[in-house]
């Protein structure tokens, strides 16, 4: 199955019998999903309710610093943020999570090499799938890591 993609919601992308879903906001993207389904087998749904999300505030920070490091290191645009996805957001995710890790090391971990999962990060969810607190430790990382490593000072 391929990305499926109805009135702006991008559905499960599954190879064999692992699937990654996505986090279902509103009725609208509920029933594009349901209405995008192939009804030919049986199906089965999980559904569970999701801890507190990342603020705003704390998207919009993340950003800012993707964009403010391509710039100092002379980087194309989404470098860093594809860097940061991989190199901090899925080991976190990956710690805290034992479907998320699951489904990444069963779908990606082997199969692919690090150039083409930095390339994978440019759609792959990662922070979308963070709740505040793991947002919050994940910008902390970030920041530590370029002003330690790199010499950036992230605000």
């Amino acid at each position: 199955m391929s990305v499926i993609e109805a009135q702006g919601v991008e559905h499960a992308v599954a190879i064999g019998a692992v699937s990654l879903m996505p986090t279902i906001r509103s009725y609208h993207q509920a029933k594009a999903m349901i209405d995008a389904l192939d009804y030919s087998e049986p199906l089965s749904f999980e559904v569970e309710k999701l801890s507190q999300k990342r603020s705003l505030p704390q998207n919009n920070k993340s950003h800012v610093w993707y964009n403010q490091v391509d710039k100092q290191l002379c980087l194309p645009i989404g470098t860093t943020r594809c860097e940061c996805k991989l190199y901090f957001g899925i080991p976190m995710l990956r710690a805290e999570d034992q479907d998320f890790a699951a489904r990444y090391d069963g779908l990606i971990k082997n199969r692919f090499t690090k150039e083409e999962k930095l390339e994978l990060m440019r759609w792959f969810p990662v922070t979308s799938l963070m709740t505040k607190s793991q947002k919050s430790r994940y910008l902390e990382s970030i920041q530590h890591y370029y002003a330690e490593q790199m010499g950036i000072v992230l605000d």
